[in-house]
């Protein structure tokens, strides 16, 4: 699979916390994934800053995953991302050269 747009999005259970997150979405995200710390006290959503919080959530960072592997996992099949910047080991890239090569040498332009 190569790495487009549209096959990187993560699932809502491993998306990271952004440093655009608010206060509360922070805390929501650290209530969401379970990642309070045991030792803070009761009143850690008032006390602990937001620079303190988004530290606890890099600590906690999940490994990421993403929604077409779900999609493919439904099928009992496995997803291999190709690496970046690796047009050989991408079929699509063969293609697409290919067809860029037949058309330069029939000098078929595009323009009206």
């Amino acid at each position: 699979m190569e790495r487009a747009p549209y096959h990187m999005k993560l699932t809502a259970e491993s998306r990271p916390s952004s440093s655009r997150m608010r206060k509360a979405e922070v805390v929501a995200w650290l209530e969401q994934h379970e990642a309070v710390p045991q030792d803070w006290s009761a009143t850690w959503r008032q006390r602990k800053t937001v620079p303190e919080l988004r530290g606890e959530t890099v600590k906690q960072r999940t490994t990421p995953c993403y929604l077409v592997q779900d999609l493919a996992a439904e099928f009992d099949v496995s997803v291999i991302f190709s690496p970046v910047a690796h047009p050989e080991l991408n079929p699509i890239e063969m293609v697409r050269a290919t067809v860029k090569i037949a058309l330069r040498k029939a000098n078929v332009t595009f323009t009206t």
